[in-house]
């Protein structure tokens, strides 16, 4: 019974030039979506390839530089530039990156907002690092057109527009009357229907996906079950909503105003009304990462210096017992000062990413009341481009620079020159990647919580139709 039903709905379906153009539509739009993210992530890949030679270079540079003939002038400029850490610490470069995945192009995210790599010195970190800011942790995000945007937004209008007239179609062309004669009963009859447009509507998660796995060269792993699955219970829980506003029995036009007033309230209100909240919550001071970037202003006189190096000296009396008089005296004080300044802001610093964190939370909490939101942070976090990621990357950033920092100050606080032997040593940055799978599984269940709880109470309202 299952596959005439099936035959006779996709006789049905290819007769309708208009359902037809729209899934053509919806497969072209899922097809540049892949493009537009694969063409998105090769640019930062090549950037990061770039940068990646650049520090190589400048790392021979400085081995080389060992070997310059230091009687000549240039030479020397050349030797000290490498060797001593006072000039070191400013000049030398070093990369972190934020390393997308081969997933990342499937779904942006948020990479389009944060700064996926940092060019550091060992100077003050704050002053480096906030160039852009991170306060918007609204999981809905709408300003790429992704494959997640296809799937999000795009294939809930295409089962909207094969499933609005499921029931009341039959009542509004005269056939409804029929099918109460058949063997089948109608609950079970308009289900079967549904289903084959949940099969249709599957068709292009599938496809589209594998073709972004073979675009993008990604490994059919963990990740690749987890998107697809995440896929297709968005896609169970659009049909369950379009069965469940068939179940009432309404015309056509009603239930096409229903089921768009429910996209709009799914995709734009709830997602709106969530990010408005989470802002008048947690509202970010913006001056603190003013006052973190602001330029140092040190007094260079005898007493400012002498009031710079008691300072740190109670800070860290490691390095007091190496204190001399001697030409790189201001270069110490800055990087002292450097630190110091980051020290004192790092308590502010840390209550701003807190805020950002909290807001996180909150949004993440109302996953279970905006089944849209929860698709879009699944497929972001497994795609490795949610916000969470980000925040790892900055600690991990954080981290790195100070070890680069004792690299290079501690060299110059005691009085110590580099070697190229020293530089084989030099703090290298590798992003780890920790995928939380109980967040994934958290959402899937509370997305498949959805796509149960809507079927049953749309069967028991077709029951008594």
């Amino acid at each position: 019974m299952i596959k005439l039903i099936f035959k006779y709905e996709w006789k049905n379906f290819y007769r309708n030039r208009l359902q037809v153009i729209f899934y053509g539509l919806l497969f072209l739009a899922g097809i540049y979506a892949i493009s537009y993210g694969h063409r998105e992530i090769a640019k930062q890949n090549n950037t990061i390839a770039l940068i990646g030679e650049n520090e190589k270079a400048q790392i021979s540079d400085i081995v080389q530089a060992f070997q310059t003939d230091t009687t000549a002038k240039e030479g020397k400029a050349t030797y000290m530039r490498a060797a001593l850490p006072s000039l070191g610490r400013l000049f030398h470069k070093y990369n972190t990156v934020f390393q997308p995945t081969p997933y990342t192009a499937f779904s942006l995210g948020q990479r389009d907002l944060f700064p996926y790599y940092h060019k550091l010195n060992s100077h003050s970190l704050y002053m480096q690092v906030f160039k852009n800011e991170i306060v918007n942790p609204q999981k809905l995000l709408s300003g790429n057109l992704d494959l997640a945007f296809v799937f999000i937004y795009l294939l809930p209008l295409f089962i909207i527009a094969m499933g609005y007239g499921l029931v009341s179609g039959e009542k509004e062309n005269g056939s409804y009357p029929l099918l109460g004669t058949g063997a089948v009963s109608l609950y079970r009859l308009f289900a079967y229907k549904m289903l084959f447009r949940f099969v249709l509507a599957a068709a292009p998660v599938f496809l589209l996906t594998l073709l972004a796995v073979a675009v993008n060269r990604a490994s059919l792993n963990g990740l690749f079950v987890s998107w697809l699955t995440v896929s297709l219970l968005y896609v169970a829980l659009w049909c369950a909503v379009v069965f469940l506003v068939a179940s009432f029995n309404k015309s056509s036009a009603f239930n096409t105003v229903a089921l768009l007033g429910i996209w709009l309230f799914f995709l734009i209100v709830v997602p709106a009304f969530i990010n408005a909240v989470s802002v008048s919550k947690y509202p970010i001071n913006q001056t603190v990462i003013s006052d973190a970037i602001r330029r140092m202003q040190l007094d260079e006189s005898e007493h400012g210096q002498k009031e710079v190096f008691d300072k740190y000296y109670t800070l860290h009396p490691e390095y007091k017992p190496f204190h001399i008089q001697s030409p790189y005296n201001m270069a110490k004080i800055y990087a002292m000062g450097g630190e110091m300044k980051d020290e004192e802001n790092r308590t502010m610093i840390e209550e701003y990413f807190n805020g950002i964190k909290s807001r996180d939370y909150l949004v993440s909490s109302f996953n279970a009341i905006s089944p849209a939101a929860n698709a879009q942070q699944l497929l972001n976090y497994i795609s490795g481009s949610d916000i969470r990621y980000y925040l790892d990357y900055h600690e991990q950033l954080k981290a790195f620079h100070k070890e680069l920092a004792l690299f290079y100050n501690s060299t110059l606080y005691q009085n110590k020159t580099l070697t190229a032997k020293g530089y084989e040593n030099r703090p290298k940055f590798e992003m780890r990647i920790k995928t939380r799978w109980s967040n994934i599984y958290t959402g899937m269940l509370i997305l498949g919580g959805w796509t149960v709880i809507l079927p049953g109470f749309a069967f028991w309202k077709m029951k008594r139709m």
